[in-house]
């Protein structure tokens, strides 16, 4: 297992990321399954502790970003610019938010094929 530390610009802090998929062009990390949130109140401090399934997503030379599972298929679209064909396969019919680990192989196969043809 392979682990990374991002630093997470809106949230001012940084994040320990379990490294799922890494490749030239993108890298998917997967955050730890349980959070710790604490907070403050009446003099008190409570901690709350909970499942989450939190995905973040790395292309080459650019910051991390949260990939959730509500607005995925629109956020992604944005960001999969420079690969509008497999744009095009995410959503009900196609490629799914269970699916990121397949969508990451797909863009860095292409990444590696448009590579050898420059």
């Amino acid at each position: 297992m392979e682990y990374e530390s991002i630093y997470q610009d809106e949230f001012g802090c940084w994040a320990y990321l379990k490294v799922i998929e890494r490749g030239e062009a993108l890298t998917l990390f997967k955050a730890p399954e349980l959070k710790t949130k604490y907070s403050t109140g009446n003099d008190i401090l409570e901690t709350q502790t909970f499942n989450i399934e939190e995905y973040w997503l790395q292309f080459q030379g650019e910051k991390a970003f949260r990939v959730s599972r509500l607005g995925f298929k629109n956020s992604l679209k944005r960001k999969l610019r420079r690969y509008p064909t497999l744009a095009t396969q995410l959503g009900s019919t196609g490629l799914k938010y269970k699916d990121l680990a397949e969508i990451v192989r797909q863009i860095n196969a292409i990444y590696k094929q448009q590579r050898r043809t420059i």
